[in-house]
């Protein structure tokens, strides 16, 4: 089974607490170009910026992952 990104959770995430894009981007602290490779299911980015965004939403990595 292949693995994606569960963007649909980051994305909830970011409205539930009325963030834009870019503030989003600067408080995990991540770049907008990673932020749009992940928008588009893709997991050929850095395992690190998974960490970020982890670490930012205070879930598991596993949880990002679908």
């Amino acid at each position: 089974m292949k693995k994606t990104i569960n963007f649909k959770l980051i994305e909830e995430f970011r409205i539930r607490e009325g963030l834009s894009i870019a503030k989003f981007c600067q408080l995990s602290n991540i770049s907008y170009s990673t932020y749009k490779t992940i928008s588009k299911g893709s997991l050929h980015i850095k395992l690190t910026y998974f960490f970020k965004i982890a670490k930012y939403m205070k879930v598991k990595i596993e949880d990002l992952l679908k």
